[in-house]
């Protein structure tokens, strides 16, 4: 009837009432308990509650990765293996971060093809989340998403492959500068002899993190000298490894789940 004064309490952020009409775009997600109040002339009022369930994409920025930023491996790093040393200028809200590498020959570093994240713009560094359910997801501490695979390629070469924990580095609070040096930080593999002079040689490697170690030696034709594999064991893994009569040069591949290196051996 004429003169009723509605009102509204309790409405989404982004939604308005206006006379007797509820509009607008919400631009949180989430439960909202709202209370309409109906003022007649005389002053004689009614009130109802009713709920609005905001789902979907609203609250999630667009996941189009920002400008290109400093990309490509360090100068002095080129002629080296191509490796992914990690991530940095990670930002949960926005589902970006940025892959840093080391070495390869110079040209263009491909960083697209990998799972649920974005192929858009494929030669950035600064890669996003393919869609807002994977940026929830990594905010959500009891969500079941898994780390994400990062590697790269440059022409038909293939870098190793390193797991980024996004949810972790998200949730864990008070982490988040350990997780992303634990990231970056590069294996630290030391030959005890170099050239080598005996039939074996001693292999430290430091900042293991109590990840598993493989140690892989081929020659220069590519086959295969000698494989072992070493359990988790704490920060710090020496190994011997037997190199029999194979003389010339020997190229030694250190591996865990998330980095490698790989060491040329003189005989």
């Amino acid at each position: 009837p004429n003169g009723l004064v509605v009102t509204a309490t309790g409405l989404p952020p982004g939604l308005s009432l206006s006379g007797n009409l509820i509009s607008g775009t919400p631009s949180v997600s989430g439960v909202s308990t709202v209370t309409l109040r109906a003022t007649d002339p005389g002053g004689l009022s009614t009130t109802v509650n009713f709920v609005i369930t905001v789902s979907g994409q609203a609250s999630i920025p667009p996941t189009n990765p920002p400008v290109t930023a400093n990309c490509g491996s360090p100068a002095n790093t080129i002629g080296q293996p191509l490796q992914v040393l990690g991530v940095d200028d990670i930002n949960c809200q926005n589902g970006t971060f940025r892959v840093v590498t080391k070495g390869g020959n110079g040209t263009t570093i491909n960083y697209a093809n990998m799972v649920g994240l974005s192929n858009v713009d494929p030669t950035n560094c600064l890669r996003s989340l393919d869609n807002p359910d994977n940026i929830r997801a990594i905010n959500n501490p009891n969500s079941d998403i898994g780390s994400f695979q990062i590697r790269v390629t440059q022409g038909g070469t293939a870098s190793n492959t390193v797991l980024f924990n996004f949810k972790q580095y998200c949730t864990a609070t008070g982490l988040h500068s350990r997780i992303a040096r634990e990231m970056q930080e590069e294996l630290d593999v030391l030959v005890l002899g170099n050239p080598v002079l005996a039939e074996w040689v001693d292999i430290d490697v430091k900042a293991v993190h109590n990840e598993p170690v493989s140690f892989r030696v081929i020659d220069a034709l590519g086959k295969l000298v000698n494989l072992q594999e070493v359990g988790p064991s704490g920060d710090l893994v020496r190994q011997r490894l037997s190199l029999g009569q194979t003389g010339g040069m020997l190229l030694l591949q250190v591996t865990t789940p998330t980095r490698s290196k790989t060491i040329k051996l003189v005989r």
